[in-house]
Order: structure tokens, then C-alpha cells, then sequence
């Protein structure tokens, strides 16, 4: 099943890895994640939120944009992810992306992640 169908992306996730090159994540309405990377190919992942390593501080996925922008600067934030085919975990139980989430902002290219057929 292609979990991409018929979804709007909603917003772009920035992360850093650890050679400090920047990568780029598109969030759609249902939470499936898109990026360059196999990991993300189909829609197979799915974002549950954003947070800190050890939940203290976390963000649902309906809720990333309203992330205080000096959050970004004053706490790690990693993505929290689930595969798209399975029911939600609660996030303690949850994936987590070791990229550290530099910031969040709205979809600049809808389409940029999907294959043109």
C-alpha cells in the first residue's frame, strides 16, 4: 500500500547529521515522512511527533509548527516514527531518528519526493 495517496504535505522537517550536512523531511497530513533516503521510499514511515530524547519535552505531529523557535536552540529535538502499516505507539515505545530536528516550516515543493510517472 502506498500510504502517499491522496495527502497534502504539511510541513518540512530540517535535521543535522552528525557530518553537519542539513537534510530535509516532508511531513504529510497523515504523518507519512518523505526523504531522499530507501528509509523513507513509499511512504513506509510515519511521524508520530517530535521531542527530546527523553520525552520530557514533545510535540505531536498536529503540533510541530507551533514549536517555539528557540526550542530548536535550547533542547535536542529528534522525529519519532512508527511504519505507516502499524497502529501508533505510544511515543516512549516509538523509533527515533538520531538527527537532531534543527527546525520546522511550511512544504516547499509538494511533490519533490515523489516519483513524476
Amino acid at each position: 500500500m502506498d500510504y502517499r495517496l491522496e495527502q497534502e504535505v504539511v510541513a518540512l522537517i530540517k535535521l543535522e547529521d552528525e557530518q553537519q550536512d542539513f537534510l530535509e523531511l516532508d511531513v504529510l497530513e497523515n504523518g507519512v515522512i518523505l526523504g531522499e533516503s530507501i528509509m523513507f521510499e513509499k511512504g513506509k514511515l510515519r511521524m508520530l511527533g517530535i521531542g527530546t530524547m527523553n520525552g520530557e519535552e514533545w510535540f505531536d505531529r498536529g503540533d510541530i509548527k507551533e514549536i517555539p523557535e528557540d526550542f530548536f536552540e535550547s533542547f535536542e529535538l529528534y522525529v519519532y516514527f512508527a511504519k505507516s502499516s502499524e497502529n501508533a505507539p505510544v511515543p516512549w515505545e516509538a523509533s527515533t531518528l538520531k538527527y537532531r530536528v534543527t527546525g520546522v516550516s511550511e512544504a516547499v515543493d509538494i511533490d519533490r519526493f515523489i516519483e513524476k510517472k
